[in-house]
């Protein structure tokens, strides 16, 4: 059986959804977001904006690493960045579809230079797999 791919509509849901163990990182295809991080600043101050609301409760640090996991990728699209748009965020009330057989391409990876964050490092899947379960537990156990 293929694994499930997904292809998410929403920044905050899909990392809450992520964190809150209902998707698994290795699903996600790509995210579309309504989101305009054009550099890092703009990138900490959705992860501030998000952490006291979207993800209160769960740790800054790991939030932000599952978002450089996937806009470090080229997995994020933000089409406010290319031609200003701002498309609804859901479509028939999922944050989720089914990836269709290259229906959704990805596309070239979104410039990060900004950062330069060696993505075999502390974003590597492994370690943020490990986060996100002692998260739960922390969680769940609060």
């Amino acid at each position: 059986m293929d694994k499930v791919k997904l292809v998410g509509l929403s920044l905050s849901s899909c990392i809450y959804d992520i964190l809150k163990g209902k998707v698994a990182i290795e699903s996600v295809v790509k995210i579309i977001t309504g989101t305009r991080i054009a550099c890092g600043s703009d990138l900490d101050k959705v992860i501030d904006q998000y952490v006291d609301t979207y993800w209160s409760g769960h740790n800054k640090q790991l939030c932000l690493e599952l978002v450089e996991y996937f806009l470090f990728r080229g997995m994020i699209e933000q089409p406010r960045l290319t031609n200003g748009c701002v498309y609804t965020d859901k479509l028939g009330g999922t944050n989720w579809l089914d990836y269709n057989d290259g229906k959704y391409e990805i596309g070239d990876p979104y410039d990060v230079s900004y950062r330069h964050r060696d993505l075999n490092d502390k974003t590597s899947l492994d370690i943020i797999n490990k986060k996100i379960e002692y998260n739960k537990y922390l969680n769940d156990n609060s």
